[in-house]
């Protein structure tokens, strides 16, 4: 799966072209990563935060090594990744009822299209915002405020990412305006 997903990490930014010296790095890095940490491996979405590791810290070393601390050490994230997502999957529904406590009206225009929100909390919380297009700056404090707040920020950003879209969202025909 890693061969699969190198190319897609990033394709419109030009930070990995095809054969580049940084698809080979990113390779290595999610190679390390399956290797240290055996219970999860590989998983789709982790190329988008070997990549954004890989994008900030520049060496392969430091990369893996802050992608290894976010995953498995401080944050310990391991049941976003492993075979069954059971934390995911646990996550994407507090969420769900999270937003139609706190933001009916967007949960009632999200659920008009798509009676299950893990199509968007999935990208967003597995990739850990990397891939939901926040600039880098925006996704770094993201990671700090994780670092010493915990997962509850995947939550609040979730929320405010679809507060601002309100309009957006309450208003969309159809699906295709969602996306």
């Amino acid at each position: 799966e890693i061969e699969l997903d190198l190319h897609r990490t990033f394709p419109q930014s030009g930070m990995l072209p095809k054969g580049s010296e940084r698809v080979e790095q990113l390779r290595r890095v999610l190679r390390a990563f399956a290797a240290y940490c055996p219970d999860i491996r590989y998983c789709q979405g982790l190329n988008f935060v070997a990549g954004f590791c890989l994008l900030v810290f520049r060496e392969e070393e430091r990369a893996f090594w802050a992608m290894a601390e976010m995953l498995q050490g401080r944050m310990d994230c391991g049941g976003y990744y492993g075979p069954r997502m059971l934390q995911l999957r646990q996550d994407l529904r507090v969420f769900g009822r999270m937003l139609k406590a706190v933001r009916s009206k967007v949960k009632a225009g999200l659920d008009r299209h798509c009676s299950d929100l893990s199509w968007l909390g999935t990208q967003w919380f597995v990739t850990l915002f990397t891939n939901s297009g926040l600039s880098t700056d925006s996704v770094l404090r993201i990671w700090d405020c994780m670092v010493f707040e915990g997962w509850k920020v995947l939550f609040r950003v979730a929320c405010g990412i679809l507060v601002m879209r309100q309009n957006l969202i309450v208003h969309a025909k159809d699906m295709g305006e969602l996306m």
